[in-house]
């Protein structure tokens, strides 16, 4: 008898120790469940914080970029700005040079090559057209210089000579002075007649004469 209540409570704690067993293994199980869950919660935010960094890295390299495209187009425009400056700036100088020069441009007219003389501080300008082509003028500053002026059928304003001139005791005037070309020295007898003044000279590098008549600027 003793010998069965031996066995019966053995087998009573073997029950009672594999259902204890049996409640742990679950209660493992259950934990271990629940940190996979966690763990997969934790990757997804992981990834998802992840992405949202990948996003606001390439939106920042865009903005970056379309800052620098904005920059370099600005500076394109300086640049530009800057050229068409200094082109204007050439142009001027052109003019000027040509002004310093002698040289000055008409529409091929004699009325063309005249306008191109207003605001000369002259004392007589001279004017004429040879063969029809070619307008010319001799204008007489009222310094005591001279300059003469040949527009080559519209393609060119040209100063061709220069010097003095004064005025003789019978009214005609003398003008001395030299080709701008060639240097050669050069004589021209303006007459006089009432209140007109003429006289007659050669183009350069032509066979044309041209005679030229004005009078005393007011």
């Amino acid at each position: 008898m003793e010998k069965h209540k031996l066995i019966y409570k053995k087998r009573n704690i073997f029950e009672k120790n594999y259902k204890v067993n049996l409640l742990y293994l679950f209660h493992q199980k259950e934990v271990g469940k629940r940190l996979d869950k966690e763990e997969n919660i934790m990757k997804k935010r992981t990834i998802k914080l992840i992405s949202l960094l990948c996003v606001a890295v390439l939106a920042m390299g865009a903005f970056v970029g379309c800052g620098s495209k904005k920059a370099d187009t600005a500076k394109t425009d300086d640049t530009k700005q800057e050229a068409s400056k200094d082109t204007e700036k050439e142009e001027t100088k052109d003019v000027a040079d040509e002004s310093e020069s002698g040289e000055a441009t008409s529409d091929g007219t004699i009325e063309g090559l005249l306008k191109t003389l207003e605001g000369e501080d002259a004392h007589m300008i001279l004017s004429g057209v040879g063969d029809g082509w070619a307008p010319t003028a001799m204008v007489l500053l009222n310094d005591g210089t001279f300059y003469c002026l040949v527009d080559y059928a519209g393609q060119a304003t040209v100063n061709f000579a220069t010097g003095d001139w004064t005025e003789n005791a019978d009214g005609s005037i003398t003008a001395t002075g030299a080709l701008y070309t060639d240097g050669s020295e050069l004589d021209y007898e303006i007459a006089k007649n009432g209140d007109e003044y003429t006289t007659s000279l050669q183009i350069p590098d032509t066979e044309t004469s041209v005679d030229l008549t004005g009078t005393v600027a007011e």
